[in-house]
């Protein structure tokens, strides 16, 4: 039903509003979807006031002659004229240059007319016209944000998206100060580090004022930044991030005072191609391996009991303790499922009970690919034998903690597990084991491959293996592969990696 504007949507149980585009917004209360319906259709006088004084700033900043009309109206002195045009808003005054106000001069709306900008006039309204949109021409709205305020609409837009409301810098810094969770996703987080990354490069400049040294100052820091990482994913990242917040304020906000030939040099944000560095692309050695099961089951031993609970400090290091028992128990399972099937940090994060089929005949994992949805039209299949060991791993771990929301690996808080933070698990492992070499979880996934690159098995095998897409088009048409189809491979690393010395 629909009242003032705002509509309620059943299915999802949101309310809704139809903005200028057409399209709707969605409010998890119907006071903000009131609110947003009344800042979507106001008095048209206090729009074109408030257009008039986005005027001033957007013109002052595009035209150098017009800045120079603004500082000889302020007795030549330029801070006076900057002031003006940071702090200008519909109700204010012009402040004459010893500081004081001029109660009968020029308000905000008409100024724009004195310093020459007519596709900004306003015509005030006579208090004997009761017809407001006859007195006001209709305006080209020409706002002025600062780049902190376009990722915030960027992250408003996401989180309306999902049903969340929305959550100021304010709010998000004082809920981590008080150790809360965020309501912000993994995606939105890296997002917005790397435009807090291009904001901390050229300035919390506004958009009018972007030029081209802002964006070769920072496409020069991304590149040295990226020399010394391990491979360029971390460039390729952050211009795609910074170019997505730009695409989405142009679309939306159109209107914004964009500087000229802004669309050509985002356009010329071209992430480098994602090369694996060499040392990546190398297996984890058998030793290596049975080194960090080992290095597990040290931290699954660890006891608990053995700290003082009657003080603080003693309560604090049994907590730690459980935490580092319950970590070694889980990533002894996730490497060994790792290694067996080829998986990476993000399919462990969300891989589930009905994808593992531990009974039956053949064991196996049965979890697409939805890395190449995108690419191919539909997930790549993956159906991978499980070895015996890891069946034996996989239902105790069942056993001893009862599955929560379906997901096999998962907090302490009962949340997915994070792909960094297993990434940081094994370095941890590596560490504690005092393993010399720079061994990553990525080397467990290189396993399954190089074996069977090196017995020589046909390359379909090791892309069904990995879950990559297929290469040409005959082996898209061909038909679903059982798990037996991969058992030479999985027998290849039970081989080298399971059969202790």
């Amino acid at each position: 039903k629909t009242v003032r504007g705002v509509s309620f949507h059943k299915a999802t149980g949101r309310y809704y509003v139809y903005d200028h585009r057409g399209k709707q917004v969605y409010f998890k209360s119907w006071r903000e979807a009131r609110d947003a319906y009344r800042r979507l259709n106001g008095d048209p006088v206090a729009i074109a006031k408030g257009n008039a004084a986005y005027a001033v700033r957007h013109a002052a900043m595009q035209h150098p002659e017009i800045f120079a009309r603004l500082v000889a109206m302020f007795g030549g002195s330029p801070p006076h004229a900057q002031v003006m045009i940071d702090v200008s808003h519909p109700d204010s005054r012009i402040r004459k240059p010893d500081g004081s106000f001029d109660r009968d001069g020029l308000s905000i709306e008409p100024f724009a007319d004195r310093i020459g900008v007519p596709e900004f006039e306003v015509v005030e309204a006579g208090s004997e016209n009761t017809d407001a949109h006859a007195d006001v021409r209709k305006l080209a709205t020409a706002d002025n944000p600062r780049l902190v305020d376009v990722g915030e609409a960027w992250l408003r837009h996401k989180m309306n998206e999902r049903g969340l409301e929305y959550v100021d810098r304010q709010q998000r810094a004082a809920m981590c100060k008080a150790g809360k969770r965020s309501p912000l996703s993994n995606h939105m987080r890296d997002t917005l580090a790397s435009w807090r990354a291009f904001v901390d490069c050229v300035g919390n400049a506004r958009i009018a004022e972007l030029t081209p040294a802002h964006f070769r100052r920072f496409h020069q820091w991304a590149d040295r930044e990226s020399a010394s990482k391990a491979s360029n994913r971390w460039h390729g990242q952050l211009m795609t991030a910074v170019k997505n917040i730009f695409n989405y304020a142009q679309r939306y906000y159109a209107d914004w005072a964009w500087p000229p030939g802004i669309n050509e040099r985002i356009r010329a944000y071209t992430p480098k191609k994602y090369q694996a560095a060499a040392s990546n692309a190398e297996p984890m050695p058998p030793k290596v391996f049975q080194q960090l099961l080992a290095q597990c089951d040290k931290w699954a031993a660890t006891d608990p009991e053995e700290f003082d609970k009657s003080t603080q400090s003693g309560r604090a290091r049994r907590l730690q303790a459980l935490r580092k028992q319950r970590e070694g128990r889980q990533m002894r399972v996730i490497l060994e499922l790792t290694i067996n099937c080829g998986l990476n940090a993000v399919d462990c994060e969300r891989i589930r009970w009905s994808n593992l089929k531990l009974d039956g005949t053949t064991p196996h994992m049965d979890l697409p690919r939805r890395k190449t949805e995108s690419s191919t039209g539909r997930a790549t299949e993956r159906r991978t034998p499980l070895l015996p060991q890891v069946v034996r791993s996989l239902e105790s771990w069942r056993a001893a903690e009862s599955p929560r929301n379906g997901l096999v690996f998962y907090t302490s808080h009962a949340t997915p597990v994070n792909a960094e933070s297993i990434s940081r698990a094994v370095k941890r492992l590596c560490d504690d084991a005092g393993l010399s070499g720079d061994f990553t979880y990525k080397h467990l996934r290189n396993v399954g491959s190089t074996l069977a690159s090196d017995h020589d098995l046909p390359e379909e095998k090791i892309q069904r293996f990995l879950g990559h897409r297929p290469t040409t088009v005959s082996s898209r048409y061909k038909i679903a592969r059982g798990p037996e189809y991969l058992q030479p491979v999985v027998d290849l690393i039970a081989e080298h990696y399971f059969k202790r010395p």
